[in-house]
């Protein structure tokens, strides 16, 4: 619920209005900083989905638009807490995902600051053991990936061409790999674990956003 996974599952156009009360609530209800909700793990997911869903559906009103510039402060302030999470991508891509939402300097420092630690966080070292436990961190760093890419066409010109290049050289592997096996590996089985999309999903999506590697 914290995530709001919701704004963009399928059908979801039809639960607009309900969507509209749950943000309400849901920012009347936790304040910045308290509770579960104002973990990485949550928040990350939530300032993406929020985003996509503004730029879909255009529901957000100005006490959420504000909500969302302290949730991307939070999170920007605890970046580093993010990384040790078990997706670490998401935490530097939310802060993209902002950083090209709004305008003006404190956005572009996130974004700046987003692309430079998605670079540290995307070095094969750094994956490899990642991607070794389990489908579930592939399919959720190929579904980050993805989700970039897209932005960089919501946006044109404003992300680095080779920074876009870079994630794009990285989606071939990791999408001839992508499985099915989504269940999270036993040592982390009391961790907060998210649905993360299907192989097959995932190489619709890439396919929808004119990728050939999608084939």
């Amino acid at each position: 619920m914290h995530a709001f996974d919701d704004l963009v599952a399928d059908g979801a156009e039809a639960r607009f209005e309900w969507h509209e009360k749950l943000i309400t609530n849901w920012i009347v209800a936790n304040a910045p900083g308290k509770g579960v909700g104002w973990q990485s793990y949550s928040l990350a997911r939530r300032i993406v989905n929020w985003i996509k869903w503004q730029v879909d559906r255009d529901g957000l009103n100005e006490v959420g638009r504000r909500n969302l510039v302290v949730q991307t402060r939070f999170l920007r302030q605890r970046l580093g807490a993010s990384l040790n999470v078990a997706y670490p991508a998401k935490g530097p891509k939310a802060l993209v995902f902002a950083g090209a939402f709004f305008e003006g300097q404190e956005a572009a420092g996130w974004r700046k600051t987003g692309v430079a630690v998605l670079r540290t966080v995307l070095r094969s070292g750094y994956l490899r053991a990642r991607l070794e436990a389990s489908d579930r961190y592939r399919n959720a760093l190929v579904e980050d990936l993805l989700d970039l890419i897209q932005l960089d066409k919501m946006y044109p010109g404003l992300l680095d061409k080779e920074e876009v290049q870079r994630w794009q050289d990285l989606l071939p592997p990791l999408l001839a790999v992508a499985g099915d096996d989504l269940n999270p590996p036993e040592e982390e089985s009391d961790a907060v674990v998210f649905p993360e999309p299907s192989a097959q999903d995932l190489r619709l999506y890439a396919q929808r956003l004119g990728l050939a590697s999608a084939g």
